[in-house]
């Protein structure tokens, strides 16, 4: 097949129909189970401004982003793709900018119950989506290493981390080995 271009038969051709590329970000609440249900409420209130106030110092914008998939106890977000938010913005800018605002919100809060910490996960890949959601082995993936027991066991030994994040491998080896390429 020199040379020649050839239609893989099967794909749909229809614009928008197929899998979309999306960075994907989740994070999810350290022993949500332990918690009453208004000390969840409020830590769902809180974990969404936390979000909020992070994408705005990192210059993400509602238009950068799918609508957030609620999770009880966590949140999955996926960001499209647009050069002005790359991943090298999540991991050096919104991450370090959530574990911050998660740290001075722990700071000034006086009951247990309310203090929050966070598995986070980045991984980036194709997506398919219909009326309920997004789905894929990518989601899947990402999924996985949030609720890995060594990433559960990392934030355990780690009394005074208010986050701990993991990444893809497809992450590690594109943009943190090379650590030049983070913000």
């Amino acid at each position: 097949m020199s040379g020649q271009l050839a239609v893989v038969p099967g794909l749909c051709t229809r614009p928008g129909a197929g899998p979309v590329h999306r960075s994907i970000v989740i994070v999810d609440v350290e022993a949500s189970t332990t918690r009453t249900n208004p000390e969840r409420g409020e830590l769902r209130r809180v974990l969404y401004a936390l979000l909020d106030e992070a994408f705005f110092m990192a210059g993400i914008t509602a238009g950068h982003l799918e609508p957030m998939g609620d999770r009880g106890d966590g949140v999955l977000i996926l960001v499209k793709p647009h050069d002005d938010v790359p991943k090298t913005v999540l991991l050096g800018v919104f991450i370090p900018a959530l574990t911050t605002l998660l740290a001075e919100y722990n700071t000034g809060v006086g009951q247990p119950g309310l203090r929050m910490r966070l598995r986070a996960v980045v991984h980036a890949g194709e997506v398919h989506g219909d009326a309920r959601g997004f789905y894929g082995e990518d989601l899947d993936v990402a999924f996985r290493l949030l609720n890995a027991q060594k990433v559960k066991e990392a934030l355990r030994e780690a009394p005074a981390a208010p986050l701990v994040l993991v990444v893809s491998e497809a992450i590690f080896t594109g943009i943190i080995r090379d650590r030049k390429s983070v913000v």
